[in-house]
């Protein structure tokens, strides 16, 4: 019977490991152990990725839009810029590939607030989730789909809902923004981008 590479190599270390643990090999054993582990970890987190690109890659050859490769800017510019994005998680939601709009024409953040106005279901809330998402993307070292996305490495991430419950949404707000300002306390306003959602 023929096996695969993978089962031979785990035959391997299995008769490996049999030998220097029933020797006087601890230490050897236990060093062994931790390198294989650490590279088994490293090989599934590139094979996730290696999905990840395959999936996203689908997903702009369905909606007929180039993968995009982000520029990661190290100049000590703090921007976050696009000329295009596609806002592909409405596709999660059963919209139809065709009737995707693109984000586009926006002015580049640049470490300074920036408010979206527009009438109710003019788009704002789709640009600030794809925004979000396609920068999350972007710092993971994926791909995203659009055109010209460029970007300065971010500490601070975040997006804020403002769904009040029972409690008036004035009072919701007042204490998101509380805790926002307290977590992004003394971290460079160049490297945060936090977006606040049904702010009116």
């Amino acid at each position: 019977n023929t096996t695969s590479p993978a089962t031979d190599a785990e035959h391997r270390w299995f008769a490996l490991s049999t030998i220097l643990e029933s020797l006087k090999y601890g230490d050897l054993y236990s060093k062994l152990t931790k390198t294989r582990d650490f590279f088994d970890d490293y090989v599934h987190q590139l094979q996730q990725i290696a999905e990840l690109y395959r999936a996203i890659e689908a997903c702009a050859k369905k909606i007929g839009q180039p993968v995009c490769i982000p520029e990661l800017l190290t100049n000590g510019d703090a921007v976050v810029g696009f000329d295009k994005l596609y806002p592909i998680h409405l596709l999660a939601r059963g919209h139809k590939p065709e009737t995707l709009v693109p984000v586009a024409g926006h002015a580049q953040l640049n470490g300074r607030m920036v408010c979206l106005t527009g009438q109710h279901g003019g788009g704002k809330t789709v640009t600030l989730h794809t925004l979000v998402l396609f920068l999350y993307m972007a710092q993971s070292g994926l791909p995203v789909i659009g055109s010209g996305f460029r970007f300065n490495v971010k500490r601070v991430i975040g997006i804020c809902f403002t769904e009040q419950g029972d409690r008036s949404r004035v009072q919701v707000l007042l204490e998101k923004i509380t805790k926002i300002l307290k977590g992004i306390r003394g971290v460079d306003p160049k490297q945060v981008v936090v977006v606040l959602d049904e702010v009116g």
